[in-house]
């Protein structure tokens, strides 16, 4: 039946992106998001191949390389605040992180900016890495993306402080604090919790034999380690966990069984951002169905209290 369901979604992706997404399929849906929806749709959302396993759950082998780069419609999403259409490439963060891809990453931005003004969409969003390696290469000044991101994590870590009835000087943990999400986050956390704040980045385990020079001082404490690096970067700091430790992650994908199991066996405590609550056709993947990406929430920050996090605990 698994295999079934997949191959059933692969070929209506593959029906969406073809015809829907044709040019005058995306001029009626223009036609019917600033008539009929009265500009609803809001945002336009580009993800992409986080791993194989997620690859081969949306799309055909034979089908990727077509859109390694130009973007499939893949579906729609709505939120409290609005909503808009989820759009696919097949390429990966290797290919994405890759600086002689530049000028494809920018190929991209410009087809989206495109299709948004086709569509009659305010805003452009990219899921992942995607934001900061276009902010790396001068492709883009500003990422949104970020910034909505960074406000729902400081959201959820508000919900874990009071559901977990932490002391009020528990330290933060921000792994992955100079990464492009960490940076913003220490930034932000820095204006209010500057003397709770813990930063670790891998160079830290890479220059210690025993155990991480900036987690020794809390080892034991109850305290909230609030993961923004990449995939399966987690598992390299299982070793230097503590029973009562609380992680919230916000790397995609979801930590795997494995990675879980782990974190219950130290007994340390596990919070995953799936991100807003919302609906979406077809629903994303594993622990996202139900929720819409955080990098999608692109909108002022004194109403962004309007979104409901999608908080999962595990």
């Amino acid at each position: 039946m698994s295999y079934l369901f997949t191959t059933l979604r692969k070929f209506f992706l593959l029906i969406v992106s073809e015809l829907i997404g044709s040019s005058v399929g995306l001029t009626l849906i223009g036609w019917i998001n600033r008539v009929l929806l009265k500009g609803k749709l809001q945002t336009l959302f580009v993800c992409y191949s986080v791993n194989k396993e997620y690859k081969n759950a949306m799309i055909f082998d034979w089908y990727a390389p077509r859109i390694q780069w130009r973007p499939a419609i893949a579906g729609i999403f709505l939120h409290k605040l609005g909503g808009g259409l989820t759009f696919g490439i097949s390429a990966g963060e290797g290919d994405i992180s890759d600086p002689t891809n530049r000028d494809k990453l920018k190929e991209l931005d410009d087809r989206m900016a495109a299709l948004a003004s086709k569509i009659g969409a305010k805003n452009v969003a990219y899921a992942g890495i995607i934001p900061g390696v276009m902010r790396k290469l001068d492709l883009r000044k500003t990422t949104p993306e970020s910034s909505a991101t960074v406000n729902l994590i400081i959201s959820s870590l508000k919900k874990i402080e009071e559901s977990e009835q932490l002391p009020a000087d528990f330290p933060i943990i921000i792994i992955g604090s100079s990464g492009h999400i960490g940076a913003e986050l220490v930034s932000r956390l820095s204006a209010t919790d500057a003397d709770r704040l813990v930063k670790i980045d891998l160079q830290h385990l890479a220059c210690d034999d025993n155990f991480p020079e900036p987690l020794r001082p809390h080892f034991g404490k109850p305290a909230v380690a609030i993961n923004v690096s990449r995939n399966k970067v987690l598992d390299s700091y299982l070793e230097y966990m503590w029973p009562g430790l609380v992680i919230l992650n916000d790397v995609f994908p979801e930590a795997d069984k494995a990675t879980l199991q782990a974190i219950r066996n130290i007994g340390a405590k596990y919070y995953h951002l799936a991100g807003i609550k919302g609906v979406a056709f077809p629903k994303f993947p594993k622990s996202y169905a139900g929720s819409i990406p955080c990098c999608t929430a692109l909108v002022r920050s004194e109403i962004m209290s309007a979104y409901e996090v999608h908080l999962l605990r595990r």
